[in-house]
This record gives C-alpha cells, structure tokens and sequence, in this order.
C-alpha cells in the first residue's frame, strides 16, 4: 500500500476538493494529487482509463493496436461524432487501489488511445466473438471475462457473481495512438 502524504486527507483524495475532483499519480516515490479536469486539458484527453496493474501489460504500446475493454454495466466512453476531433483518452496502470477511495495511478508506460466504438447496457450473451477475440489475454471467453469482473468488483463494490451477470457490460473498443509522456503527466 502506498502512503499518502498527511495533507491529503483520504476521504477527499482524488475525490472532490473545492468542488473539482482530484486524479493522484505516484511520481519519484511521492502521491501527488492534481486538478483532475484540469489534468486531462493539459494533456488533451477527454477521460482517463484506469487499468488493473495485471491487466496493463497485456496491452500491446504500439500504435494502431486495438483491444476491447469491460466495464461493469455501461461506459463514459465514446467515439467522436463526425465534424468532432478525435477523442483521445489516457490509459493509466493501477498503482495503488483501496475499496471507496479512488486509486493511485502510475504515469510509467501510459498510454493514449482513442475510443474506435462503445456499446452501454451488454449482457454476457450478447457479445460478439470479434469483442472477445480483442480482449485482452485472459478474458477471451465469457466465463473468463465473467471471472476477471467478479474479481474487480466483488472486492471494490462488494457485488455477487450474480449481481455482475445481471447488470451487464459497458463495452469499449481503444486503438492504442502512442505513448504518453510521463514527464507530461507529472508536471
């Protein structure tokens, strides 16, 4: 468990402070907490995609790679409407997690990507074979996606197997477009 510094206090970190919600990334050894809308102008993304630390080395840097990503019953993400630019959005590894707070995240290899298409409201048996065929390794079936999301939020929001089969899927399909910048993000 990383330690935050004794200024944040736990139960506004990287939630929200003065009315602006806060994103921590660990840097050198240190938590720092930044404006979290203000973070994500400075690096021109529209979101931030929190990923488990066993599940961002799966994920192939180079650019042009495409994998599908699962959230438990619908997505924020979404690709650009036409006459839209392109929506980028930053793919950050866990570095730290604790049920009811919101994570540390690492800078160290992160990437950008852009939203390819996004489907709310997924049930298991709707999936398609090419979805599960861009999953990442591990989750390439639905019984093994189904094991990978109860893990996540059986401990996170405390929900049975069931629960999670009943609320269904938030689907995203992410083109990997480049490396981001750590000292980018840490500044």
């Amino acid at each position: 468990m990383i330690d935050r510094p004794p200024d944040l206090n736990p139960l506004r970190s990287a939630k929200v402070e003065n009315g602006r919600r806060r994103v921590e990334f660990l840097i050198g050894g240190e938590v720092k907490s930044f404006d979290r809308e203000a973070k994500m102008a400075e690096l021109g993304v529209v979101d931030i995609v929190r990923m488990q630390p066993s599940d961002f080395p799966k994920i192939d840097p180079t650019p042009g790679w495409e994998y599908s990503h699962f959230n438990i019953v619908d997505t924020k993400n979404r690709p650009a409407k036409d006459g839209e630019p392109k929506r980028e959005y930053l793919i950050a590894r866990i570095e730290s997690s604790a049920p009811g707070r919101e994570p540390i995240l690492s800078p160290d290899g992160a990437l950008i990507a852009e939203c390819r298409e996004a489907i709310e409201h997924l049930s298991y048996d709707e999936l398609t074979p090419e979805q599960l065929k861009l999953s990442l390794e591990g989750m390439r079936d639905v019984p093994s996606l189904l094991d990978e999301m109860e893990k996540r939020y059986s401990l996170t929001r405390g929900l049975s197997r069931q629960q999670i089969i009943e609320k269904g899927l938030g689907y995203t399909l992410f083109r990997i477009l480049r490396r981001a910048s750590a000292s980018n993000i840490a500044r």
